[in-house]
């Protein structure tokens, strides 16, 4: 996927293009590599018994979750590279919990190079299946037990090649789509407002199958269903980002956060007590986090959910800094930020809570509610789609 913003630790560059891992890929990566490691390899013990050693499942598992990043990075970078020899400049490429991200910084300029940049991650991951394919039918005995691995990456592969060539904006197949329509009506505004309306109502299917995956197909697949959901959203809210960026950078870019949201000062102090947190909870309902503030500032992030498994009496005496949440990942937006850079941040930084700042100074934590009122505000302004 282009032109979405997700920040990350840079790591690297290639290309001249930096490489930033998010927070949330290392998070996912654990996760892969424990599925692949205590689920999938157990089902070849009969025709490789050495994967009977749970260190050998751990390592081979560790290697298939960096091999199915490496996929990713190749497909992002193909179509950072390609963008380049075009002259599109390219901040960064991320890898984060749902794949990766290349930061094209402009739209291409004719429906030729929009094509020929969508494309390119696809053609990359399609190579990637093949080559892998071949290695694996090759492989000497004593390397056996990489099969299922080189096997594992050939169908991850054919499935980002698949899942990518949906024709839905941001995907790839989307931008595929809006190049051809665009080449034929010569029309930019009709091929990006319909290949986004397609992009989301594949987002709405995700969220609907998801649902009814433990519901209706398999009860025991709820992690499965939970992840479809959470991807359908990122989808929705992607469509609709690439939607008003490509549309209306130079309408909305004057327009800055501040306009559409509370700025009001909702940071707590270490030493103030439970009882305090519940006065600010209730003064602000639908709030759940709130940032705790000292003179070297942001110490942690506080959950109104612990008012409720500590006894009511105990409030008065118990001190914010023995419940707050250290070492949070906070990623900050200024209120002075322009609406479409700060949208990017708040929507495409998982793993983050986004703390809203004033010149430097914490001022609270934003939730979902804040996004989905700011998404209805410009909305109802006319630079975003209407619901589908």
């Amino acid at each position: 996927m282009q032109h979405l913003t997700v920040k990350g630790i840079r790591i690297g560059r290639v290309f001249g293009i930096p490489i930033e891992l998010n927070i949330s890929w290392f998070f996912i990566v654990l996760l892969i590599a424990w599925t692949f490691a205590e689920s999938i390899l157990v089902q070849f013990y009969d025709r490789f018994p050495e994967l009977q050693f749970s260190s050998i499942r751990w390592i081979l598992g560790f290697m298939a979750a960096i091999l199915l990043f490496g996929s990713v990075l190749v497909h992002e970078l193909s179509h950072s590279y390609v963008a380049k020899r075009f002259g599109i400049p390219v901040e960064r490429v991320t890898l984060f919990m749902f794949g990766g991200v290349a930061q094209l910084q402009e739209e291409p300029r004719s429906p030729k190079i929009e094509f020929l940049v969508a494309v390119a991650g696809p053609a990359a991951s399609a190579l990637v299946a093949v080559c892998s394919y071949g290695i694996a039918s090759i492989l000497p005995p004593y390397f056996r037990s990489l099969k299922p691995v080189l096997m594992h990456l050939v169908m991850v592969n054919l499935f980002i090649l698949g899942f990518n060539l949906v024709p839905g904006f941001p995907l790839d197949g989307g931008r595929i789509l809006r190049a051809l329509i665009w080449a034929i009506s010569r029309n930019f505004r009709l091929s990006t407002l319909i290949s986004s309306i397609i992009g989301r109502v594949f987002a709405i299917f995700l969220i609907v199958f998801g649902i009814s995956i433990p519901l209706f197909f398999d009860p025991h697949n709820f992690i499965g269903g939970i992840w479809l959901v959470m991807i359908g959203f990122f989808l929705y809210q992607a469509a609709e980002m690439g939607y008003i960026s490509a549309l209306y950078p130079h309408l909305v870019r004057t327009h800055k956060l501040g306009e559409y949201i509370l700025k009001e000062n909702m940071s707590l102090r270490p030493d103030q007590t439970l009882f305090e947190l519940a006065d600010k909870a209730l003064k602000f309902a639908d709030t759940s986090f709130f940032p705790v503030v000292d003179s070297y500032g942001v110490r942690g992030v506080v959950d109104i959910r612990e008012l409720l498994r500590i006894e009511r009496d105990k409030w008065q005496t118990i001190p914010i800094s023995q419940v707050m949440l250290l070492d949070t990942p906070l990623c900050q937006v200024d209120v002075e930020t322009n609406i479409v850079d700060a949208l990017n941040i708040i929507l495409h930084s998982p793993g983050c809570y986004i703390l809203l700042v004033d010149k430097g100074n914490p001022l609270r934590i934003l939730s979902t509610k804040d996004v989905s009122y700011i998404l209805s505000r410009l909305r109802e302004e006319g630079f975003f789609l209407p619901k589908v």
